[in-house]
């Protein structure tokens, strides 16, 4: 199922340069301009091609691994790669007094960016079927740029007409400058004619990657101060020295208040004996 809509999809793409080169051919009959219906056939027919998919797959690490060893036997590159692990929830459960343990789940998730040679786009699309097994979405884009190119190319030798036929004296500092900006303009009408060129040799393919859910489980530090407190048996054991602690607290007291006790003995000792001599 996969393979046959990825060759649909790779139908609709060669099928759409013809539609477009055709209507481009009835455009330019209709044309007043015989120069321009002239330059504008043959290599001068400018379709820019991208096409982008989003798929899944069983491991998208590996996928990507695959698609870009696939990519560089096509005669490609890899320009944008970015992975992210999308979190979908987690869930923490107490593992020891300090420690938890955390349980996350996540999904895979890969985007891709490729530049591949226009003429193996079909192949690279088909061998593409067999990293996925699941096509969630796919888009074609036919960019003409073919009137760009004609003006940038016509502006050009119209500006390099001007400065070869131009018979203005070169010590003037004005003139000097009209003819560098005049020649800047050239030069960014060559590049500009440059990246169409490449942008029509190498199509771009977007591709997007993902993968069933996945569960990750780690083991963290316990934040949570409140949550950190002594065993029992190391609160028996403080339990056990405060008391005797205590106790020899209490001993020092009654040895600093030995006078008052002498004191209250010979007073207890005293009433006792006058007292019993008056009962005499």
């Amino acid at each position: 199922m996969r393979k046959l809509i990825f060759f649909l999809f790779a139908c609709s793409l060669f099928v759409g340069c013809n539609v477009n080169t055709s209507d481009q051919s009835e455009k330019f009959q209709a044309t007043d301009v015989a120069a321009m219906s002239e330059e504008y056939v043959g290599d001068s027919v400018k379709l820019v091609k991208s096409a982008g998919i989003r798929f899944k797959v069983k491991d998208v690490e590996k996928s990507t691994q695959t698609i870009s060893t696939l990519t560089r036997t096509f005669g490609g590159m890899v320009n944008h790669y970015q992975f992210d692990a999308i979190e979908e929830g987690s869930k923490t459960l107490p593992k020891g007094q300090d420690s938890l343990q955390l349980i996350t789940r996540y999904t895979p998730e890969a985007s891709i960016h490729v530049r591949v040679p226009s003429d193996n786009l079909e192949k690279y699309l088909f061998s593409l079927a067999d990293i996925g097994y699941h096509t969630n979405s796919s888009s074609l884009e036919i960019d003409d740029r073919s009137l760009a190119y004609l003006q940038h190319k016509l502006r050009y030798e119209n500006r390099n007409d001007a400065l070869t036929s131009s018979n203005l004296p070169n010590n003037k500092t004005n003139d000097l400058l009209k003819k560098i900006d005049v020649k800047d303009d050239m030069i960014d009408q060559r590049i500009a004619n440059k990246a169409i060129d490449h942008d029509v040799k190498y199509s771009i393919v977007r591709m997007t990657l993902y993968q069933n859910s996945m569960v990750r489980q780690e083991t963290i530090v316990n934040t949570d101060l409140s949550s950190y407190s002594t065993s029992y048996s190391d609160k028996f054991g403080n339990a056990f020295k405060s008391g005797w602690e205590i106790f020899l607290q209490l001993i020092l007291v009654v040895v600093n208040l030995w006078m008052f006790i002498v004191l209250a003995l010979v007073g207890w000792i005293g009433f006792q004996f006058f007292r019993k001599r008056a009962v005499a």
